[in-house]
């Protein structure tokens, strides 16, 4: 942040003396505005007004903002909203489903890990060396199956909407 705050500061200095400007603006996020400020304000410049404009914006995708499924009597939604968002055909799909998928696919990976190790470190304390391989094999089958079917899925995805059913 510090060197790009320099070269503004170095562009606008070059503005103001070589070209002569008087009205400069610099476009800038709220993580250079400290630094920024403290630049202008050693070159001599003191804040007159200020004026947030929006520079850009970005479209938030509206999961978990859906209106759920079937309504009952009161008309409010029996079905979370994120559950009918998973199973509609909308552009932000690949974002709800790693949002859900994503971290229970971690959950059950830790806990599948922890388990094999128990059963691995008994297998091994009670001299059933045969059971103890057995058990880290049918580990390594098990993710190697799902790395392996993660991986084709998400090589063999073209970045459009087309996995659930969804138009590109």
């Amino acid at each position: 942040i510090g060197k790009r705050n320099e070269r503004a500061i170095d562009v606008l200095q070059t503005s103001i003396e070589r070209d002569g400007c008087q009205r400069n603006a610099l476009l800038y996020g709220a993580s250079h505005c400290l630094d920024l400020q403290r630049r202008l304000e050693g070159l001599g410049f003191v804040p007159v007004k200020t004026e947030w404009r929006t520079a850009w914006s970005v479209d938030v995708p509206p999961f978990g903002l859906g209106r759920g499924g079937k309504n009952n009597a009161n008309g409010s939604s029996l079905i979370p909203a994120f559950v009918s968002d998973l199973s509609s055909s909308s552009a932000s799909n690949g974002i709800a489903v790693a949002l859900v998928v994503l971290p229970l696919y971690l959950a059950v990976g830790g806990f599948d890990w922890v388990a094999t190790i128990g059963e691995v470190g008994g297998a091994l304390g009670r001299g059933e060396v045969g059971d103890g391989i057995l058990e880290a094999f049918l580990y390594l089958v098990r993710h190697v199956a799902l790395y392996l079917g993660l991986a084709k899925f998400v090589i063999e995805w073209d970045g459009q909407n087309t996995l659930f059913g969804g138009e590109s």
